[in-house]
């Protein structure tokens, strides 16, 4: 394998290493049939510009932000357990991003750190990689309710990842997690809906790939 040279291997789920990220979206939409067509399409919007950012997060968003409301516990609960029920089975069945298995194969062979830093859930997203038998690729897994900040500064302190670690995400969000510890960001585009990706990493000579095959010949 080439390029040893990095400290860790940090990945994002959704988009990186599951294509997951339709499947988030028509679980927002699901668990929000009864809403008006305005506020659901707003919220898809907003969920759309802000992939990495946590579930909890987003439906306070929702209620706060967009239905203008403060006292929503019970209908916040509700829907954060239809949406944790209807992801869970879909996740489980979600196809692979194109030569992930192959790359995590290649980082495991040669005994090198690998963490999942996600916005999923972090029980609900440890229990979707041991179904479909991944876990073991990784160092740890960890996801919300703690923020992917919290998550990195958290590692950084324990010294598991550093500055000369690399980090594969698919949305702004994880471009200005990994600029905040100063390591490097590579963005997988092939499945993201990041829709203004492409240019910004041009603008800002940051590493775009569509996804892992050949992924050593391209970081």
């Amino acid at each position: 394998m080439q390029n040893k040279d990095y400290y860790s291997y940090i990945f994002d789920c959704d988009g990186v290493i599951l294509d997951s990220n339709k499947i988030k979206t028509e679980a927002f939409r699901e668990v929000l049939k009864d809403e008006s067509y305005e506020d659901i399409e707003s919220f898809i919007k907003y969920h759309k510009s802000n992939q990495g950012i946590n579930r909890y997060e987003k439906f306070k968003y929702f209620f706060e932000q967009i239905k203008n409301i403060n006292n929503y516990d019970k209908k916040y609960n509700d829907l954060l357990n239809k949406f944790s029920s209807i992801c869970f089975k879909k996740v489980c069945g979600s196809e692979y991003t194109k030569g992930i298995i192959n790359y995590l194969e290649q980082l495991k062979l040669n005994k090198l750190n690998t963490f999942v830093i996600s916005g999923s859930d972090e029980k609900e997203l440890i229990e979707v990689f041991r179904k479909k038998k991944i876990l073991g690729f990784f160092n740890s897994v960890y996801g919300s309710p703690r923020n992917k900040n919290e998550i990195t500064e958290m590692l950084f302190e324990k010294r598991a990842i550093n500055s000369n670690s690399i980090y594969f995400g698919d949305s702004k969000y994880d471009y200005e997690v990994a600029y905040k510890i100063g390591c490097k960001f590579v963005f997988i585009s092939g499945y993201s809906d990041w829709q203004e990706g492409k240019d910004f990493c041009k603008k800002n000579n940051i590493v775009r790939v569509e996804n892992f095959l050949n992924i050593n010949e391209k970081i």
